[in-house]
């Protein structure tokens, strides 16, 4: 990928998804986990269009419980990214984490933090907008 000045990566976690599939696994619930799946697979996926509408994001990954974007700083709003999350937690009744950052090694540290922190949270580095 193209190196961008005054870019941004957005890197997000959907939280406690281990622990759902363990507890519907574990009381045998496997219609349960099938829903729980789908569910999150499409809002996922929705949560990927939005972020790429919102921000103009270069998406690298959207799979699973993960999401990874290239955003143009000029382009990122904290503000807006906290009300794609409260959607993505309305559809898919999980809620998701974000590290932003100026490079891809800080945002993972600063996703590290925001599901250290609890979850539902989004932390960047500096002076994020």
């Amino acid at each position: 990928m193209a190196t961008m000045t005054s870019a941004l990566y957005i890197l997000g976690d959907v939280d406690r998804v281990r622990e759902s599939i363990e507890r519907h696994l574990l009381a045998g619930r496997l219609d349960a986990l099938k829903q729980f799946s789908d569910t999150l697979t499409a809002a996922v996926g929705i949560l990927a269009q939005r972020i790429h509408q919102a921000f103009s994001a270069d998406i690298i990954m959207a799979g699973g419980d993960d999401v990874l974007f290239y955003v143009p700083q000029n382009r990122f709003s904290k503000a807006d990214l906290e009300t794609i999350a409260q959607q993505f937690t309305s559809e898919s009744g999980c809620t998701i984490s974000f590290g932003v950052a100026a490079d891809i090694i800080t945002a993972y540290v600063n996703l590290r933090r925001a599901k250290s922190s609890g979850g539902n949270a989004i932390i960047g580095s500096g002076a994020i907008p």
